[in-house]
């Protein structure tokens, strides 16, 4: 049989790639028993308006092992997604896991398209889709509405809705913690009639991968230009933070970084209003928020098809994988 992949593998686009590295084992053998390294690309980058040169957010996080080999987590599906994995060459059959953050369609508008390739490219593992639960029910409707019921995809979908602390396959444990972004919902929804009787959850969530020694923090979507400041809690320590840029203002997001135990920071999700600011720029603002602070690591203004990898931050002092393991 031909490998339906292999059609497009010569047409894939070359990627602006920063080396991944390898990321050293805890000591925790129950969970982690090789090494392995983390990269994410940025296949997606505009915020709810897309521009000529940013799609939809969608960013793909891949975990290479020796006993697993490659695997993919999608953070968000935007519009576009499935062509943008294609366009970049990540095979849809090794994806395992996808994080929707919120409802808002620029974060979940390629989802199905991407589960009908998955389809067409016989992909036959379980993938597991964690998302909002007030969005698990509609997104189960839209499947059927779409004539790709579950039952024909050719592979299980396990849907999780976004509470408590998940184990991936692989090994990796993800956990989602909610933020203000939908925080306004409840009070709008009531200026249209037809909708004051229903309620509103308004979920909206940042989310935190770790898997041996490394550990990456998505924002998703916050609230406001000081919204990195709901990171609080748990964006320490931190190898990678994916910060955006569609809510959050450059120099508020410098002041939250400056003094954190934060590795390296991605920028995504950029408001239109930044198209026409160059990136030295808007690094000078990020940079300037800092004051006398510092700010460990690199601050990178991520475009579509940029690769990072998972700098590990060393040593992570008192924190330990168990105390992110359900007890």
């Amino acid at each position: 049989m031909v490998d339906r992949l292999a059609i497009v593998l010569a047409q894939t686009e070359e990627s602006r790639v920063y080396p991944c590295v390898a990321v050293a084992n805890t000591d925790d053998t129950r969970k982690v028993r090789t090494v392995a390294n983390i990269e994410i690309c940025t296949l997606g980058t505009a915020s709810g308006l897309p521009a000529h040169h940013r799609f939809g957010q969608t960013i793909i996080l891949t975990q290479h092992t020796p006993d697993e080999g490659e695997s993919h987590l999608i953070l968000d599906a935007g519009d576009g997604a499935s062509s943008l994995l294609m366009r970049h060459g990540y095979d849809h059959r090794r994806i395992r896991s996808i994080f929707i953050s919120h409802m808002h369609a620029d974060h979940h508008a390629g989802l199905i398209q991407l589960l009908k390739t998955c389809m067409h490219l016989e992909k036959r593992d379980e993938l597991i889709i964690l998302a909002p639960a007030e969005g698990i029910p509609a997104f189960k409707a839209y499947l059927d509405a779409s004539y790709l019921f579950e039952e024909w995809l050719g592979f299980p979908i396990r849907w999780l809705p976004l509470t408590g602390l998940v184990e991936l396959p692989g090994g990796g444990m993800l956990r989602a913690y909610p933020n203000a972004h939908l925080s306004w919902v409840s009070q709008r929804v009531t200026e249209i009639p037809r909708l004051r009787d229903r309620t509103y959850a308004a979920e909206s969530y940042c989310a935190v991968y770790e898997f041996a020694a490394c550990r990456v923090v998505y924002a998703g979507n916050l609230h406001g230009p000081q919204g990195s400041d709901e990171m609080a809690p748990f964006v320490e320590p931190c190898d990678l933070l994916i910060a955006e840029l569609a809510h959050v203002d450059p120099v508020e997001l410098g002041r939250f970084l400056a003094g954190r135990a934060i590795g390296n920071t991605v920028v995504v999700h950029f408001h239109p209003r930044w198209d026409q600011v160059a990136d030295a720029e808007i690094r000078e603002r990020i940079y300037a928020g800092a004051g006398e602070g510092t700010i460990r690591g690199d601050v990178s203004l991520a475009h579509d098809g940029d690769r990072f990898p998972c700098w590990t931050v060393t040593p992570h002092e008192g924190h330990t994988w168990q105390q992110h393991l359900p007890s």
